[in-house]
């Protein structure tokens, strides 16, 4: 196997990892959505407070990681894409993508702030929750 495409391997295999965390995070707001939802109607919720908290914290952090892991595989593709020699113009799309990678990170971070500014007695879903 030669050289760019073994590099190109552990790329996806990287990609492969965060795209799972975003699954988990995915698939824990759509549960407290619907958790949320069942509050409204009265229903008996599948979780309590503390529960949610839990949830809505893990979620948060693994989108961190996600979009975190998301910037890293960014700037390693844009030093693949140089060490290639490939376009002007495809080095510079990944740069664009490199720049969104890094807002998504902020926004994640702000994301978590959030858990711990918010008063844990009305639960940290009565904010949102965010998707980043």
């Amino acid at each position: 196997m030669n050289n760019f495409r073994e590099e190109e391997l552990n790329l996806v295999n990287i990609q492969l990892f965060s795209t799972s965390l975003f699954l988990v995070a995915i698939s824990a707001s759509l549960a407290l959505t619907y958790n949320r939802r069942l509050v409204l109607l009265g229903k008996k919720p599948l979780w309590g407070t503390s529960e949610v908290n839990n949830i809505s914290t893990i979620a948060r952090y693994a989108s961190l990681v996600a979009v975190a892991v998301a910037l890293y595989l960014s700037i390693k593709n844009t030093e693949f894409l140089e060490k290639k020699r490939a376009s002007k113009n495809n080095i510079e799309a990944s740069k664009y993508e490199q720049f969104v990678a890094f807002l998504a990170v902020i926004a994640a971070l702000v994301s978590c702030h959030a858990i711990h500014v918010a008063d844990s007695r009305d639960g940290i879903t009565d904010l949102e929750n965010p998707e980043v």
